[in-house]
């Protein structure tokens, strides 16, 4: 059988699966079959979506200081300290230490007025980098601050969308 033009990996998985469709294939084959159709089909689309999420990321260049100098201007005096942390680690690309004070400051009552301009446009920012369990735990500590559940709902379905698209 001729596939004419398919990369090679999916012509060999076509190829092993019109082989082996009349017979029942072993836990072998199919374990095998399995990882061909993870490697020729999910990366592409994983790189995909990894790549879409950073092209909807890139912002104007003063967004984020502007963003977070606002943010600090509007903070009670005792949690300023962090928007200067915030944006040093977000300069220099620290995405895990950045992720580990956004959740300190994210568990401070007193920064509940901040998590969702923070989280809108700061932390979507760069969410394709970080842990993303980390952004689930940054975007339901996000979520609680909302009043009603369908603006609560809001920011689950932003964050399901961030981690599996």
């Amino acid at each position: 059988m001729n596939f004419g033009g398919m990369p090679s990996e999916l012509e060999q998985l076509l190829r092993f699966i019109t082989e082996h469709a009349t017979s029942s294939p072993s836990t072998e084959q199919l374990q095998f079959t399995s990882q061909r159709f993870d490697l020729v089909f999910l990366r592409p689309f994983i790189t995909s979506a990894i790549s879409k999420l950073s092209t909807a990321a890139i912002m104007d260049v003063d967004t984020i200081p502007n963003l977070l100098s606002e943010q600090r201007d509007n903070a009670p005096d005792d949690l300023q300290h962090y928007f200067l942390t915030f944006e040093d680690y977000w300069e220099r690309k620290l995405w895990h230490e950045l992720t580990n004070i956004l959740i300190e400051f994210f568990h401070n009552e007193k920064s509940a007025k901040q998590r969702l301009p923070l989280y809108n446009t700061f932390i979507k920012s760069f969410a394709n980098k970080i842990n993303q369990l980390k952004l689930v735990t940054l975007g339901l500590s996000t979520a609680s601050q909302c009043s009603s559940e369908s603006l609560w709902l809001l920011p689950l379905s932003r964050i399901l969308l961030t981690c599996f698209r």
